[in-house]
């Protein structure tokens, strides 16, 4: 993320490029007291709201309810969610430094081609990957911030492992800065593309539709507002 927030920030022409009619938002997530007990599921497993739990009780916690406010007013703004991309951590004995553990089945060979884009310009800077084409796992994980984004608001969607420990291809600090500079350049290289252009204009015909979508659902809603939505409102649907 540091490598990325240099690069968007830096006076060059990638820099430039990246910065033209775009809104960057990045966010370290980590769930600080589930780590400390070695529970990292916790707060991803109460994404939704949940009514007498037998684990989760009723609570949402107020940073789920922090992330999503906030990426509801973003769209509801008439602003669109071009990608949105998770990173996470990766164990030295799980695989290459980069890999790509989970694409959703609805947009497979989508997913699949832009592994293809970045890993193949990755492997010629000597970076090694997984197979781009061979995910660990297909579907949909609502509960995943990314997930949410996909299903609520047409986001394109693209999930990474990172990894620092690989026995035969060690990344320091500049080498994972240098990953997300890296990252942020190809990401908008692809959007750029025809297919690319033709995806962010399926995430607006969404959009549209979503709108309609959402005014006829607080017509008929016996709870929430557009302007105060109840819990389900947010989470479940997005609105």
């Amino acid at each position: 993320m540091q490598g990325l927030l240099r690069q968007l920030t830096a006076n060059t022409v990638a820099g430039r490029r990246m910065r033209r009619r775009t809104t960057w938002l990045l966010l370290p997530m980590y769930d600080p007291d589930g780590a400390a007990d070695s529970v990292f599921h916790a707060i991803t497993s109460r994404f939704f709201p949940h009514k007498d739990h037998p684990i989760y009780g009723d609570i949402t916690p107020p940073e789920v309810i922090a992330y999503a406010r906030y990426l509801r007013a973003f769209v509801n703004s008439g602003r669109l969610l071009a990608n949105v991309t998770a990173f996470y951590g990766l164990e030295c004995g799980e695989g290459n430094p980069v890999l790509c553990p989970f694409v959703i089945r609805q947009e497979r060979e989508l997913l699949l081609d832009f592994n293809a884009f970045w890993f193949s310009r990755l492997q010629r800077l000597g970076i090694p990957t997984n197979d781009p084409r061979a995910p660990w796992f297909e579907g949909w994980v609502p509960h995943r911030l990314h997930g949410w984004c996909w299903y609520s608001y047409g986001a394109f969607t693209t999930v990474f492992q990172i990894g620092d420990r690989y026995p035969d291809s060690r990344l320091d600090l500049p080498g994972l800065e240098h990953l997300g500079a890296h990252y942020g350049r190809m990401l908008v290289q692809f959007l750029e593309t025809a297919r690319g252009q033709r995806r962010l204009q399926e995430t607006q015909r969404f959009l549209d539709n979503r709108a309609t979508e959402r005014d006829l659902w607080f017509r008929t809603s016996m709870a929430g507002t557009p302007d105060v939505p109840s819990l389900h409102d947010l989470l479940s649907m997005g609105y």
